[in-house]
């Protein structure tokens, strides 16, 4: 959005709806509540390490797949696949999204064990 209205894009600054069909993805980190306990034990950066990697990380699979990060709730991420800007096959770049997202967090399991 923020670089729509810097290009000058004229609908960008107001609020519109558009009727078109888009493609929702939420996921979120299993036994979060587990993982916080366990970690703030050890060390509170360590829990906002984890975080910070897991954002990253899924945030730039997401985006790769031309979809946009709406929110980041808590331990959880709600992505945008065709909203605010269109995306051809946005279905199926957001399915494969998700299951990117799934490879790369056996590797962010790997590595923060």
């Amino acid at each position: 959005v923020v670089q729509r209205i810097v290009s000058g894009e004229s609908r960008a600054a107001r609020l519109h709806v558009d009727n078109k069909l888009v493609t929702v993805v939420f996921s979120d980190i299993q036994d979060f509540t587990s993982i916080t306990e366990r970690l703030s034990k050890r060390n509170s950066r360590d829990l906002l390490f984890m975080l910070t990697r897991y954002f990253t990380i899924m945030s730039y699979i997401i985006e790769a797949y031309e979809g946009s990060v709406g929110e980041i709730l808590g331990d959880g991420i709600l992505s945008f696949w065709n909203t605010p800007t269109s995306v051809c096959r946005h279905q199926s770049k957001a399915c494969l999204a998700a299951l990117a997202m799934q490879q790369a967090l056996k590797f962010l399991n790997a590595e923060l064990d």
